[in-house]
């Protein structure tokens, strides 16, 4: 972003954000601008000088992709099997324009030069090594896909449908001939047929032959297509339109196996290429590598065994190149390392005016593999501590830092103890044994099989938790993480987003375990989801179900009144076929079905069939079921797991397709939030509102609550019990419903009830804001506060359990809610009857001490104070 001082300007709200994209040749040590190509796709001159470069779409602002597992994703520039090979979507000029309004760009030696290969914006993906190159069209519908198997020189066009599909998304195995694209018919009427189609005479192409770089004429062959349409496939990425799977086949394009000739060179299908640095060294990161790729011009194929082409390494000396700077060091004016803050080396607990041996201001290049030559670690000049180390006498903050490589994505305090536990991005696991001041790897995460990707603390035992990885390794610890130890499930973490590990809430011995089989990109066909039980702690297991979406055992502390073996699943009732092609399909002759076992799996009894998932709150259990005439969800109520009520809402009321939301409830009743109203928004369905129901105290008659409550299209709801009181609770309410279905942005209000949901009022302002000013509203002042739809860690909340009647928040005085970057502080001491302000601006905030410490950081900008 460019123009960063404009944005955070008082000037700021009518600011468009200006954005230029840079390239690294050495690890992220120093950026420059992408070099734009001289001509375009025509060639015709870009005519590119001044403050001109080329700017790529990125994982930021590239349109959302829908993956054949139902997970959104985004487009990647590269892929590890087409060396030195990045596609693009992006623009020529001073800044990133449009997404419409880009086009398509390739490089083949890893970024240094780039050219234009396509105009408009389109869909990409690489087969058979980055030697087929698949376009969609990215900017409206369309009926074709065009290709190209000489990195872009030249293109064909196929027409894969008889009607314009909008296409979500378009995905291979980099190293396979084969693709699947995923889309809609934009408007199309209701179908539930199953057809498939492939290439005729009359698909021709646009461009059926053209001559080679050799100048042999080349036949492109025929390109089988393959596909279906199914009714119902419905998620954040496709709309409630016709959705449409089409298999690519291009194995025929390509008559001829490339052929890999070590003694004739100009006889191989094959060629060597070496990356560079940014000033064409060979040497790049302490490597001189060569890589074998097949040349532009050969039209063959290089096939699935070539896992690995031949490659050549030397490991080059040390030079500038190879080192960045170290931690608060940043690059000056004349590119060396400035100390700017505190010296990384600087001892714990410093005295004021001790020597201590001090960074040099450089750090190895982590990636870099060089040896000797150049070390500029090796000069550590002498500094003196400075008073902001000086640590916790009376008044001051102990503060510690520690820089971490990768973000942060999931962490765990581990109760009644001064033990934390996070995971970051990459699969690392690393704990804290004294409340975050030293910190250490918590278990090793090599080989990659080892990376961990979830953390699941035991619900009911405060000292186990669980570390699930890639492969087939699962931690566990039972002390806090003093020690862990590995068990091995019976097979690698499912991929479809389904909670891996179930733990019985009374037998901790007892676990479930959902993996599955054949779902690798290998594998086709025989994908299938695997749901194990343990009786003896992971030391052995049994298979329980296959085709399942969900299974978790039957007994929670309060949801008891089942047998301890009972064990509730999801499945396909026809437990045959791929499980990913079951899912897209959504046929109505193979539907989910909700069962029940109570003896391992020996004998199920079914419940009902279409079913969409299951929950447990308090002593109820509830289940949704899709109706077999209507777009309508029925719902489904159970104390016993055995016996099962029907919820009766109030007359002329249905509960729409949309779905709804089962509320945090503690008073022996059941809260649900019905969406009642969606508007479509680019292709899309967005959740707007719903109504909040309560029950009876046996959780099957329902009567509303609060009605237009503010929902978000994740099914969130802007709804919150105050924790440790019971009876009082937030909510957020649209009060402009009418004029944002016309296109209207939502205008939303707070409203606290203290008799558990019978009444709901406005929360009162405070007379004057935390300068002792008052507020410029005058007739209708109310406080408004930013509530669960926006919050970053959906753990976070107003109260805490520790600190009775205490609540905070970001919020405003107004007539309705305005942006979150617009909010102040407001807390309340009296359980929300009287609030006032302490603080300006957004800030993210903590209770301690049973609420005696209460710690504020700025949430609107990068900031080196806490409050």
């Amino acid at each position: 972003v460019t123009n960063v001082a404009e944005l955070t300007s008082d000037k700021g709200k009518s600011v468009k954000k200006k954005v230029r994209s840079l390239v690294s040749f050495d690890d992220g040590s120093t950026w420059n601008t992408i070099p734009a190509p001289t001509t375009d796709v025509f060639g015709k001159s870009t005519d590119c000088t001044g403050d001109c470069s080329l700017h790529l779409f990125s994982h930021s602002n590239i349109h959302p992709s829908l993956s054949t597992t139902g997970t959104v994703t985004s487009a990647l520039h590269s892929t590890k099997e087409a060396i030195g090979l990045m596609l693009a979507v992006g623009n020529i000029g001073s800044q990133l324009v449009e997404y419409n309004e880009g086009n398509m760009y390739l490089t083949r030696d890893a970024g240094q030069s780039w050219v234009e290969v396509h105009k408009d914006a389109h869909k990409f993906a690489l087969g058979d090594h980055g030697t087929l190159i698949v376009l969609v069209n990215d900017e409206g519908p369309t009926d074709r896909i065009i290709y190209s198997w000489d990195f872009g020189t030249s293109w064909a066009e196929f027409k894969i449908s008889e009607k314009p599909i909008r296409v979500k998304s378009l995905v291979s195995i980099p190293s396979s001939t084969k693709f699947v694209l995923i889309g809609n018919y934009p408007g199309a009427t209701s179908t539930s047929s199953v057809s498939t189609f492939s290439s005729s005479k009359e698909d021709k192409f646009y461009s059926n032959k053209r001559p080679s770089h050799n100048g042999r004429s080349v036949d492109f062959g025929s390109l089988e297509s393959r596909g279906f349409e199914s009714r119902g496939f419905d998620t954040e990425a496709v709309s409630a339109t016709d959705t449409v799977l089409l298999h690519l086949d291009f194995s025929s394009l390509f008559a001829n196996k490339c052929v890999l000739d070590k003694n004739s060179p100009s006889k191989s299908d094959f060629e060597t290429w070496a990356p560079r640095g940014a000033k064409g060294e060979r040497c790049f990161l302490g490597r001189d590598i060569e890589y074998t790729r097949r040349k532009r011009d050969r039209m063959c194929f290089v096939g699935l065994e070539w896992t690995q082409l031949p490659q050549k390494e030397e490991i080059c000396q040390c030079s500038q190149s190879d080192f960045l700077c170290d931690v608060n060091f940043w690059r000056d004016d004349q590119g060396k390392c400035a100390l700017y803050g505190l010296d990384p080396k600087q001892p714990k607990n410093c005295k004021s005016g001790t020597i201590f041996k001090g960074s040099s201001g450089y750090r190895k290049i982590g990636l870099s593999k060089c040896v000797s030559g150049v070390n500029l670690e090796k000069d550590t000049p002498d500094r003196v501590c400075g008073e902001k180390s000086s640590g916790g006498g009376p008044g001051n903050v102990a503060v510690s830092f520690k820089e971490f490589s990768n973000q942060l994505i999931d962490y765990h305090y581990f109760n009644k103890s001064q033990t934390i536990i996070f995971i970051d991005m990459v699969g690392s696991a690393f704990i804290s044994y004294n409340e975050g001041l030293d910190w250490e790897p918590a278990v090793n995460t090599e080989p990659a099989t080892d990376k961990v990707v979830s953390l699941t603390p035991d619900p009911y035992l405060d000292n186990r938790a669980f570390l699930v990885t890639l492969g087939k390794l699962l931690w566990i610890t039972e002390d806090k993480g003093k020690k862990w130890n590995k068990i091995t499930p019976p097979t690698p973490a499912n991929h479809f987003m389904i909670p891996p590990l179930s733990i019985h809430p009374t037998k901790s011995d007892w676990l479930l375990w959902i993996g599955d089989s054949g779902c690798t990109d290998d594998q086709k066909g025989d994908c299938r989801t695997q749901a194990y039980y343990s009786s003896n702690k992971g030391g052995s297991w049994k298979l329980l179900r296959e085709y399942v979406l969900n299974c978790q055992w039957g007994r929670t502390e309060k949801y008891n009144l089942v047998q301890e073996d009972t064990v509730f699943c999801l499945s396909f009732k026809e437990k045959k076929g791929d499980f990913q092609t079951l899912l897209l399909a959504n046929d109505l002759k193979n539907p989910i079905i909700f069962e029940r076992t109570q003896n391992w799996g020996s004998a199920w009894t079914s419940i009902l069939e279409r079913g969409v998932g299951f929950a447990f709150v308090e002593e109820f259990m509830v289940v949704a079921q899709l109706h077999t005439d209507r777009k309508e969800i029925l719902m489904k109520v159970s104390i016993d797991g055995v016996e099962w009520a029907d919820a009766v809402w109030p007359p002329n009321f249905r509960v729409p397709d949309y779905g709804y939301t089962v509320l945090q409830s503690t008073t022996g009743r059941l809260v649900v939030d019905v969406n009642t109203e969606v508007q479509k928004q680019r292709e899309q369905y967005v959740p707007l509102w719903g109504n909040i129901f309560r029950s009876n105290s046996n959780g099957t008659n329902f009567t509303v609550s609060i009605d237009h409550t503010n929902r978000d299209s994740r099914g969130y709801v802007d709804f919150e019990k105050m924790q440790s009181i019971e009876g009082i609770a937030l909510v957020n309410q649209v009060i402009n419903t009418k004029e944002v279905l016309l296109g209207s942005t939502k205008e939303i209000r707070s409203k606290i009830t203290f008799n558990d949901g019978n009444t709901w009022v406005d929360l009162i302002p405070p007379s004057f804001d935390s300068n002792g000013k008052g507020f410029e509203c005058k007739d209708k002042c109310f406080l408004n506060l930013h509530a669960y739809t926006e919050r970053q860690d959906k753990r976070d909340q107003f109260s805490s359990s520790s600190a009775p009647g205490l609540m905070v928040a970001v919020g405003n005085v107004g007539e309705y809610l305005s942006e979150y970057k617009l909010g102040d502080m407001f807390l309340t001491r009296d359980a929300g009857k009287t609030w006032k302000e302490i603080a300006k601006e957004a800030h993210m905030y903590e209770f301690g001490d049973h609420g005696g410490i209460l710690v504020l950081v700025n949430n609107e900008e990068p900031t080196d104070i806490i409050k």
